[in-house]
């Protein structure tokens, strides 16, 4: 019994590792993508930014 659990610790510890390895590979891809979003919009016309408040909620922006 022992030798299966160790087998199925060392099963986990495996798949904890790919889990641990895609998730850095997915944030490396993220952090890319808002790196190229914050960079088209700095060069985008001002007339296609956003304007400061568009991400707040009416009952949120201050008179």
């Amino acid at each position: 019994m022992i030798e299966g659990q160790e087998k199925a610790i060392k099963q986990l510890q495996q798949d904890i590792q790919g889990i641990q390895a895609q998730a850095t590979e997915e944030r490396k891809l993220m952090q890319k993508q808002i790196d190229e979003l914050k960079r088209m919009q700095q060069h985008a016309p001002m007339r296609y930014r956003a304007p400061a408040s568009a991400g707040r909620r009416r009952d949120q922006t201050h008179p």
